[in-house]
């Protein structure tokens, strides 16, 4: 069976499906299933990729992702590890929407399947890190993704998307960490080198204050996300000083002497 979720990968819906339906009952006459598939949406998709339909799964969800042209919300989930150098784990999008951008570790979300677990998944498959070290900790942005607040024109598709972000933390891979690149030129940012390389997917780990120096090069997600941690990071700081400050004047106030009572 293929993989359904990456055959449909580099398909862009716009709309112009075929919707003559007399045109259509002729054409498909004496057509396999995969002729009528062809001939149905034909058009539909702006890709000189064939669409392959090896089962059940695959046409539904091709029909699904017709179905994104139109009125349709998805959800996408996504996990925001950082280690203890404010490194962000992303990794190399090389689909639509967002092209060619950095993102934290994530995807659209699996039908009936839990966001966490679809999470988890997606950081084995595209970091191969295993899903069982892969702990979700909180709830630390919910994004409104359209083609709007992330800047993109119409030739990448309509897209409207839901997107949770999670903070992750990643538990006994210390040597898988330790393997994974660090981003740390411009150039490299821009345009990471994929020639020759054998991964899948392009992993790096990338300073915080990189994200927030070259924006443009950072999926809208992967912003949000970072700009909330960023913000409860700096709260949580905020309360923890106010603590030690508390806790420092309370040192200097003199003990106060032990009462003795006594009846009168």
């Amino acid at each position: 069976m293929a993989d359904s979720n990456n055959v449909h990968q580099n398909l862009i819906p716009n709309g112009n499906g075929n919707n003559n339906p007399i045109k259509l009952g002729a054409s498909l006459k004496d057509k396999s299933l995969q002729g009528v598939v062809n001939e149905i949406f034909k058009g539909f998709f702006n890709s000189k990729e064939n669409i392959l339909i090896n089962d059940t799964k695959d046409l539904i969800d091709l029909i699904i992702k017709t179905r994104e042209s139109k009125d349709y919300i998805g959800v996408g989930v996504g996990g925001l590890y950082v280690n203890n150098k404010d490194e962000v784990l992303v990794y190399y999008r090389t689909d639509s929407p967002e092209k060619h951008k950095w993102s934290i570790i994530g995807g659209s979300g699996t039908y009936r399947k839990d966001i966490e677990t679809t999470l988890r998944e997606k950081f084995q498959t595209k970091a191969n890190i295993p899903l069982q070290n892969v702990d979700v900790i909180a709830l630390v942005r919910v994004t409104n993704h359209t083609n709007e607040n992330s800047g993109i024109n119409n030739n990448e598709g309509e897209f409207h998307f839901l997107s949770p972000a999670y903070i992750i933390d990643i538990t006994n891979c210390n040597e898988r960490l330790n393997e994974i690149p660090k981003l740390t030129k411009k150039k490299d940012i821009q345009a990471p080198k994929t020639s020759g390389s054998s991964e899948r997917f392009i992993c790096r780990f990338v300073k915080i204050n990189k994200i927030q120096q070259y924006p443009e090069f950072f999926t809208y997600t992967t912003r949000a996300a970072v700009q909330s941690y960023q913000r409860e990071k700096n709260n949580i700081h905020h309360i923890i000083e106010r603590i030690d400050n508390i806790s420092s004047y309370i040192k200097e106030v003199p003990k106060i002497k032990k009462v003795e009572w006594r009846k009168e």
